[in-house]
């Protein structure tokens, strides 16, 4: 009895093969419904320019035709580096080419009303641009509201807004980690029974406190909290203590 020709290719290892890679593939791809929408951050795009284009820091204008063209037409004021900060830092051979496309990337911020996105891929395909792409705010799923601390004395705390940690509490609290991380501080010393750390700070389980022996034999006699790397000794040093969170 011949066999129809449909059912000896249903019979043959390649189909099965094929089928499992279909199969994988719609696995492997989240569906887009399942996905949400990137927020952007309104009126600004970070373009990085081709090494070879001097820009003024601060300028409304790139030198790029093309470019400054576009710009002028969404209301670019400003453009500004990402990271500034790198003048200071000497490439090595192997971070050189990085270094230079780092010191060329630039917020560019417009007056327009215009959807970042549109905005980027209009730049993008400017001549001299290396790529431009719209700033995405990431948050909390569970929360849209910006996360702000129940400290009373946080507003005076100045330099804290300076390092925008109200930002990175919008991705992610200490709280929200499993397991937790721990955070050394190399200070001269930290007051851990302050009322804002005491509830947080790391402590050493296999050490028992003020015994004056190294319980956990790591060479380290009641590093409870930390250590004194100075004496390397405990973590006292003199009523205060360097540590971890």
């Amino acid at each position: 009895m011949n066999t129809p020709p449909l059912a000896r290719y249903l019979q043959a290892p390649r189909f099965f093969c094929f089928l499992l890679w279909v199969l994988v593939g719609l696995w492997a791809v989240p569906p887009t419904w399942a996905q949400e929408p990137p927020n952007f951050e309104s009126q600004v795009v970070v373009v990085q320019i081709e090494p070879d284009v001097a820009i003024v820091e601060g300028a409304t204008k790139t030198g790029l035709e093309v470019f400054d063209r576009t710009a002028a037409r969404y209301g670019v004021h400003t453009v500004e580096r990402v990271f500034p900060f790198l003048d200071h830092v000497q490439p090595t051979p192997k971070t050189r080419r990085n270094l230079v496309a780092l010191r060329h990337t630039y917020y560019v911020r417009y007056s327009a009303a215009d959807d970042p996105e549109r905005v980027a891929k209009t730049l993008a395909s400017a001549p001299g641009v290396v790529y431009a792409e719209p700033v995405i705010i990431n948050r909390l799923l569970e929360s849209e509201v910006r996360v702000e601390p129940d400290d009373s004395l946080f507003s005076d705390q100045t330099y804290l807004r300076h390092l925008r940690l109200p930002e990175a509490w919008d991705i992610v609290k200490g709280e929200d980690i499993s397991p937790p991380v721990v955070i050394a501080i190399v200070d001269n010393g930290t007051d851990w029974r302050h009322e804002d750390l005491l509830a947080n700070v790391w402590t050493n389980a296999d050490e028992i406190p003020d015994n004056g022996i190294d319980d956990d034999n790591n060479g380290l006699v009641d590093d409870v909290h930390g250590a004194n790397w100075c004496s390397v000794g405990g973590s006292r040093w003199g009523d205060m203590y360097c540590f971890g969170l």
